[in-house]
């Protein structure tokens, strides 16, 4: 699930959630994975776009050894010509 907010007519933020439950058959293996995120995009002009964002992810799992946090950091910039 994602929401979308424009600031004004050069920013808007993005707000992302999102949960999946994982059975693995014949294991008994559960996994229950979170992910929640946050963007902020800047248009300048009708050429550039500069985004950014952050992530986070969060997997616990039955299995022992098999649970993690991710944290991502993303940058980027597209030219259209």
């Amino acid at each position: 699930m994602s929401a979308s907010y424009s600031i004004n007519t050069r920013y808007s933020a993005t707000a992302n959630f999102g949960y999946t439950l994982r059975e693995y058959v014949d294991t008994g293996r559960e996994d229950n994975n979170y992910r929640t995120g946050l963007s902020l995009s800047y248009v300048p002009n009708e050429y550039w776009r500069f985004s950014t964002g952050y992530n986070y992810t969060e997997n616990n799992s039955s299995e022992s050894g098999q649970s993690y946090k991710a944290h991502t950091v993303d940058v980027s910039a597209s030219l259209r010509y």
